[in-house]
């Protein structure tokens, strides 16, 4: 059961205590906004310190040049081709390229090829179209 108060309260002044709490309930809820919202404190931050932020993305990149990098191991693959290196990765390449624009319209001939193989069909035979000899 409900406490009573010991006082009364007219429906007028609890009115308005209900709507100073919403009031208290609905600030607090905004400054919990606020803070939780790190997008909008990074943006805020960038806006009035933009010198700070520059500087220190130039930092950044600097020290990241200036870290000793592991020593790079060089391959000369050029004494065991035969013509120039250039050439065949060129080559290469193109027929990487070419094999990838044909990979999609000769991927169903290979599979309907496969299939009819699995099934037991020959390729060579010739076929009557009087019978059913296509399976």
């Amino acid at each position: 059961m409900a406490k009573e108060s010991g006082r009364r309260k007219s429906p007028e002044a609890l009115k308005w205590e209900i709507a100073a709490s919403r009031q208290d309930v609905a600030r607090e809820l905004r400054s919990v906004r606020d803070e939780v919202d790190i997008p909008l404190k990074i943006r805020r931050s960038l806006r009035e310190h933009t010198g700070l932020w520059i500087g220190a993305a130039i930092a950044v990149g600097v020290i990241v040049m200036i870290l000793p990098r592991k020593k790079e191991v060089h391959v000369d693959l050029a004494k065991g081709l035969k013509g120039k290196p250039e050439k065949k990765f060129l080559e290469a390449g193109f027929l990487l390229g070419v094999l990838r624009l044909l990979a999609p319209l000769l991927k169903p001939m290979v599979k309907n090829f496969i299939a009819h193989k699995m099934r037991g069909g020959q390729f060579g035979r010739k076929r009557s179209l009087a019978g059913n000899e296509w399976f």
